[in-house]
């Protein structure tokens, strides 16, 4: 198999049995080599808290650079801070409110006498290397910026939600929805087929082990909004009968009750207008097709079946039809099968490709083959009932500008290229502002690898899947953009991106990055088998196309010197005291990644990481966690790993002067990045 999961069973209330640790990915493990395997034993159990226990290596004097300018030293040599001085640093350095300087005074010296001080050690334990310290800015959902139609958002999606590990072998189960939902995820997909016992969820044509779709619904229905208030999305890949179509419907309105949210008219609503994330708070909405191939291939199996049967019919009653002088010939009946079948067809392309002048696809008279609805029972109505998103075939451009309603349609990663490299920027936005674009990996990611989300997010589509159980930089570049906004999972497109109008901006802003010295690298004393690691940290850009594309040397990233000295101790930990100078021209769009590396020989082994938005981004001297692939803290017994450095904007006209124009709408090239396997 592609991909091992390591299991230990819990029995559940349903008394089955189902996987409760996470999959460790055989080909992604082998691509990020030994180190991140020491990354993983050294972090051992998920930590949620991180440990300001710290020592720097003796020859980087920590105090003496971070408070530069602030502190005092007495006759005997001692460093210490007033109560007035860490507010101004505060302030002055780290770009405080005068009220979070003075709390940050308080909480060093407490109600004291004006007059006493704080040792720099202190300083440093109490301000500096804390999780208060971290560059991420605390930020909250602001609901009066939730009141939009939802194509006005990104939304954070998943990719075969259901899958434990890769695309071939792996298993369906509830937790891999759970662990989407909880981190966040608001759109999950689910692949449904036809099952003995009621519809499955799993990957058709492959060797995946399915589960019960209720099981997937029940999941949703009780994570779902336990990160966020905001709207779950179920996207469903619809690949069950009309019999069990019907089960679906019973069992999602069954389930999510009053959660459930879709149209008052059901399938023949007009989207005339997308409803906000604020009006859907706490609910769950269904996207699917309205109509689905399987029923056109039955019908027409059954229409070419019928014919063939009359035609067996005619050939033995030939004699006696001639004799009462019928018209009717076996030739004649054959004509009119091939006559209907190509009517069929045509109808199904008719009904199935385009998009009507003034409702979503599935507006179209097609009752004789496409009905989820039993007419019998008023009571069972079919999925298409609760279908909030209609999602339509995407045909062009122009047809979907002139329909008055709005829909949803899915792009491949490779389509997304194409539509890149041969339509205008300012198409593309105009559709993603209006309707909801998907994309999705394309079939060649068979072990549940990403793709670059940067091209799809620089044009506007709301929901860029990702598959949400690799663990690799572009999930992690995904997790630090739905950082924003609460940790909601909607986060509001910059203007440009909502009306296309609105020009988008081409000049940088420069963000100088100074990469001071790492703490806690005794974490990473395995990385080589034989000596210390060769430690380099590689910054990165994603989530902007003309922001990636900026930065200029190997494998578009930043790096700095390669330190190596002892395995463990003070000397251990690095020093690399190094400034690096970034353009950002879409900070919306941004994020920074910072990877701890280890050079072997030609290429670099991955030991740990942290990304940040530049959106949500802290200026003033920072300390950079270490993260290992599973998104715990890296750390030992002793302290957990991390980076002190220093975010400086710089508004100096010489680099304004000296920036190339970067094309927003560019793509990168496959195979920029030679690194794309290492994590």
């Amino acid at each position: 198999r592609a991909c091992a999961t390591r299991r230990t069973f819990e029995r559940n209330d349903a008394k089955k049995y189902v996987p409760s640790t996470t999959v460790v990915h055989r080909a992604g493990r082998s691509a990020m080599g030994a180190c991140a395997s020491v990354c993983v034993r050294a972090s051992g159990t998920r930590r949620e808290h991180w440990d300001g226990k710290f020592v720097f290596n003796p020859k980087f004097d920590a105090g003496a650079v971070v408070f530069d300018g602030y502190y005092d030293t007495d006759g005997e040599g001692k460093r210490s801070l007033t109560r007035d001085a860490i507010r101004r640093w505060a302030m002055e350095v780290q770009g405080e409110s005068e009220g979070d300087a003075e709390a940050l005074a308080e909480r060093a010296l407490g109600s004291v006498a004006p007059g006493t001080t704080v040792s720099l050690k202190r300083a440093m334990k109490l301000a500096v290397v804390t999780a208060s310290n971290f560059p991420m800015m605390h930020t909250e959902v602001d609901d009066e910026e939730m009141k939009d139609e939802m194509p006005q958002y990104f939304i954070n999606s998943s990719h075969n939600t259901y899958l434990m590990g890769d695309q071939l072998f792996s298993r369906s189960g509830t937790q891999a929805i759970k662990r989407a939902l909880v981190s966040g995820c608001r759109v999950i997909e689910l692949d449904v087929y036809d099952g003995r016992n009621g519809p499955i969820v799993t990957h058709g044509g492959t060797a995946v082990r399915p589960m019960l779709f209720e099981d997937a619904i029940k999941c949703v229905n009780t994570y779902g909004h336990v990160a966020s208030r905001y709207p779950v999305i179920v996207t469903l890949e619809n690949h069950a009968t009309r019999p069990q179509r019907l089960v679906m419907a019973r069992i999602m309105k069954e389930v999510f009750g009053e959660k459930l949210w879709y149209p008052a008219n059901g399938k023949d609503h007009v989207m005339s207008k997308w409803p906000s994330p604020f009006e859907l708070k706490d609910k769950v909405i269904i996207r699917d097709k309205m109509h689905h191939k399987q029923d056109v291939q039955g019908a027409l199996a059954k229409t070419i079946d019928t014919v063939k049967n009359a035609l067996s019919f005619g050939t033995k009653s030939k004699r006696s039809i001639v004799n009462e002088g019928s018209s009717t010939s076996p030739g004649h009946s054959l004509m009119e099968s091939s006559i209907t079948e190509s009517k069929f067809n045509r109808r199904k392309s008719e009904t199935s490709n385009s998009l009507p002048d003034s409702a979503p696809q599935g507006e179209a008279d097609s009752s004789d083959y496409d009905s989820d609805t039993d007419e019998s029972d008023p009571d069972k109505s079919g999925v298409p009932d609760i279908v909030t998103i209609q999602n339509a075939k995407f045909k062009s451009f122009k047809e979907a500008q002139t329909v008055s309603s709005k829909f949803s349609c899915s792009w491949s990663e490779n389509k997304v290229k194409k539509k890149l490299a041969s339509e205008k920027e300012k198409t593309i936005i105009e559709f993603t502002s209006r309707h909801l674009l998907r994309t999705y990996p394309g079939g060649q990611r068979v072990l549940s690898n990403n793709y670059d989300p940067s091209p799809a997010w620089s044009v506007g589509a709301s929901l860029v899947a990702l598959n949400f159980q690799a663990e690799d930089r572009y999930i992690w570049a995904n997790a630090a953009k739905f950082a924003m906004n609460g940790g909601c999972g909607y986060v509001k497109k910059p203007a440009y991106l909502r009306d296309p109008t609105i020009s988008r901006p081409i000049q940088p802003r420069i963000l100088r990055v100074h990469v001071y010295a790492g703490i806690g690298w005794d974490n990473f004393k395995d990385a080589d088998y034989l000596t210390a690691p060769d430690s380099l940290i590689k910054i990165s850009v994603y989530g902007c196309v003309a922001d990636r594309h900026a930065l200029v040397g190997p494998h578009k990233s930043k790096r700095t010197s390669i330190y190596q000295d002892q395995r463990t101790g003070p000397r251990a930990q690095p020093i690399w005291d190094e400034s690096f100078d970034i353009e950002i021209r879409e900070p919306e769009l941004s994020a920074l990644q910072f990877s701890a590396m280890d050079r072997d020989g030609s290429r670099d082994e991955f030991l740990a990481h942290y990304d940040v938005p530049v959106a949500g981004l802290r200026t003033g001297i920072r300390v950079v966690p270490m993260v290992a692939p599973n998104g715990s803290y890296v750390h030992d017994h002793k302290s957990c790993a991390g980076v002190l450095c220093r975010f400086t904007w710089i508004d100096d006209a010489y680099y304004v002067a000296r920036s190339p124009t970067i094309d927003p709408g560019a793509t990168v090239k496959p195979g920029a990045d030679s690194d794309d396997d290492v994590c």
